[in-house]
């Protein structure tokens, strides 16, 4: 677990910077190349249950901007614990803008590292568009094989994100599964 932090800690910029940004539904937008961040966020409840995460990116230039990314996760619920790997990577296809549908394509991988098995591979379209400068309204639609129960399924989801003028505070809900 501790290597995951070093590996992410690799990625913290010199500036903290804001991200605006969907968690479970993505975005079509991905940073002008040779930017990174680093995302990270924790969910529990009263019965003891958690879910802590940092995911760092970074975008290079492939002949166009491509996103690299790896969610490291720990969670626990009724006392069992995990820890978890999830590289991605995505490229926008379609810009967005005001008014205009942006769109992206995403693959991942999931690493149990508690077993070293990969348990999961998805291919996910998000879709973005911006109703203004400070909201937009994001839809994802993909495949995920379950590779611990050898099934396919039909991902999804809906998120919107509006944020403050000045760029502080933004509020996001979304639906998923």
């Amino acid at each position: 677990m501790i290597g995951c932090f070093v590996i992410a800690a690799m990625f913290i910029p010199e500036n903290a910077q804001a991200a605006g940004a969907a968690y479970a539904v993505d975005t079509a937008e991905v940073s002008s190349p040779g930017s990174c961040k680093v995302e990270s966020w924790v969910s529990s409840a009263d019965n003891g249950d958690l879910l802590a995460a940092v995911s760092p990116a970074c975008v290079v230039n492939l002949t166009r901007p491509v996103e690299f990314s790896s969610q490291f996760s720990r969670s626990g619920s009724s006392g069992e614990w995990a820890t978890a790997a999830t590289p991605k990577i995505k490229t926008n296809l379609l810009p967005s803008g005001i008014g205009i549908w942006g769109l992206a394509i995403s693959a991942s991988a999931a690493y149990d590292l508690s077993t070293g098995e990969n348990t999961a591979v998805s291919v996910v379209l998000p879709a973005t568009l911006r109703l203004s400068e400070v909201m937009r309204v994001n839809l994802n639609a993909g495949w995920q094989q379950d590779r611990t129960l050898n099934r396919p399924y039909f991902v999804y989801g809906a998120a919107f994100d509006i944020r403050t003028l000045d760029n502080v505070w933004t509020f996001t809900g979304e639906m998923f599964g």
